[in-house]
């Protein structure tokens, strides 16, 4: 029997617009096509892994990230999951930063 696949919690800061996502844990399966990669930020996401070992997964998401907060991950390998994990926090991008501090500014 293959134990599940965990996912090693992670806090690491993204931005909304960013496309690739490196998930770190144990269990993954080393065909990395194999590995299934569901993404959770107020709606689910699918994120095409890419490249991949046993600990370590690299996926493409297909869509946009819909809001700002914990991103989760769930990773399916072997017929079992990981259950979902907090692998980042989504913030804006930088130019949405920038926007936000202008408006700020003239407001005053």
């Amino acid at each position: 029997v293959v134990p599940a696949p965990t996912i090693t919690p992670s806090s690491n800061i993204i931005t909304q617009d960013t496309k690739v996502l490196v998930i770190h844990g144990q269990g993954f399966d080393p065909n990395s096509k194999k590995n299934t990669v569901t993404l959770s930020l107020r709606r689910s996401l699918a994120c095409e892994v890419i490249n991949g070992t046993d600990t370590q997964l690299v996926c493409e998401l297909q869509g946009e990230l819909g809001g700002l907060g914990t991103l989760t991950a769930e990773v399916r390998a072997f017929g079992a999951s990981s259950g979902a994990v907090a692998v980042a926090e989504v913030t804006l991008p930088v130019w949405g930063l920038t926007l936000v501090l202008v408006s700020a500014a003239g407001c005053a």
